[in-house]
């Protein structure tokens, strides 16, 4: 009988951190196989797609190969593409930004209610700029500089606006670890009492 309570507790812990952890969590848009972009690099841009999505109705996807090996580009591009719809169909917007660092390979794919706004000069300007700083190995500036072109498009006043600094940045970041480390205490606190309750019965 004690085992069972042990257990129902355990669970309930688990229960309560994981649903804790997910809502202070960002949604991943981001797939990186060649870990060549930092997790500051990465946070950042996923900030950046998910106030996209919440601004503009795009969902937009950035996935970097280092090469594509005996893989299908057009066939990589519709897997992801496929994904997307698949894994937010309540966005009409969407965009996969591909690319493969060894073959020197960038293609934007783009659905047509987002077509009207980012039109094939803007395509082919962000396709230029991103492969441009590819062989300069500014791999960093490869992923933002897209992401800049595209707000810009959406919202040309978006170049007024100041940007974050990074002390602003790192003190919501901290914020969030912060209220993660004081939810998962408050979880184990609830447990520890809990098995003390259960023991003096």
């Amino acid at each position: 009988m004690i085992n069972c309570k042990i257990y129902k507790i355990l669970a309930l812990i688990t229960l309560l951190f994981t649903i804790s952890f997910k809502a202070h969590s960002v949604p991943i848009f981001v797939t990186d196989y060649t870990n060549t972009l930092s997790y500051t690099t990465k946070r950042e841009i996923t900030s950046s797609l998910l106030a996209f999505q919440n601004d503009y109705r795009l969902h937009m996807g950035i996935v970097v190969f280092a090469n594509f090996e005996d893989k299908n580009p057009d066939g990589l591009m519709k897997y992801y593409y496929t994904q997307l719809n698949t894994q937010n169909p309540g966005i009409p917007g969407k965009a996969i930004l591909l690319i493969s660092l060894d073959d020197a390979y960038v293609n934007l794919q783009l659905s047509q209610n987002v077509e009207p706004i980012i039109t094939d000069a803007v395509r082919e300007k962000i396709i230029g700029t991103a492969s441009q700083l590819l062989r300069q190995e500014q791999y960093t500036a490869m992923v933002k500089e897209p992401i800049r072109i595209i707000n810009e498009t959406f919202n040309p006043a978006a170049t007024a606006q100041p940007q974050p600094t990074p002390a602003a940045a790192n003190g919501s970041s901290f914020i969030r670890t912060l209220m993660m480390l004081i939810l998962a205490g408050l979880c184990i606190a609830g447990g520890y009492f809990g098995w003390n309750w259960y023991k003096k019965k």
